[in-house]
């Protein structure tokens, strides 16, 4: 299909990006890959983590918080324990402003 064409696109350039260690760009390639599939955690796990590699502590918290607000309202589940864990790593090791 074209959407998993679009992904499979997306995902080669995210991982370029990741190699050649432009976090930032590689998050904003995965904000869009999360759009194609957005209750799936597994890609909103990878931009919280590429967020927080291209030192953007707060963007990843602000996406992960909104992304498991929003599972849970529109698939009325509980949240990833996995996505809650990685917040709590980066909310931790980040300054307190």
């Amino acid at each position: 299909t074209l959407t998993g064409e679009l992904a499979r696109a997306l995902a080669r350039l995210v991982e370029a990006a990741v190699h050649a260690r432009r976090f930032a760009d590689a998050a904003m390639m995965q904000r869009r890959l999360v759009t194609l599939d957005p209750f799936a955690p597994r890609p909103a796990q990878r931009c919280i983590e590429l967020l927080a590699a291209a030192g953007d502590p707060s963007g990843a918290l602000a996406f992960g918080r909104a992304w498991l607000a929003t599972v849970a309202a529109e698939l009325e589940v509980a949240p990833d324990p996995g996505l809650v864990a990685i917040l709590e790593r980066i909310a931790a090791a980040s300054p307190v402003p």
